[in-house]
């Protein structure tokens, strides 16, 4: 039986068995939506400008330092500081992606359809 198939010329060479089914879910993945990936992005961006901004600003408080413990009480500040911002980032970070997923939860829905 597969000797006729590959005999007969309906399937070109390489093209197995699977290949209709894999362009069909191609074409069908086509149609969903995606998550918002740029806003994403933008925000990643953002986050990492602040966190740059903030180690410069913690560099350049260190070069300033007169004495040990100057040094010890801005390693201390930007520590907590750090501590704080990572927290908040992570509290939008995970915010954003929880809604691209329920975006694309939603958007999904209209194209399932049953078998």
């Amino acid at each position: 039986m597969s000797t006729d198939i590959a005999n007969s010329g309906s399937m070109k060479p390489g093209q197995g068995a699977l290949t209709p089914i894999a362009g069909g879910f191609l074409r069908w993945n086509a149609k969903l939506p995606t998550p918002r990936n740029d806003d994403i992005s933008k925000k990643a961006l953002a986050l990492t400008e602040q966190n740059m901004k903030s180690a410069f600003e913690y560099a350049r408080k260190l070069l300033h330092a007169n004495d040990i413990q100057e040094v010890l009480q801005i390693q201390g500040e930007f520590f907590k500081g750090q501590l704080a911002a990572a927290q908040e980032q992570m509290k939008q970070m995970g915010t954003g992606a929880v809604s691209a997923v329920k975006d694309l939860e939603q958007g999904s829905q209209q194209f399932m359809t049953p078998c």
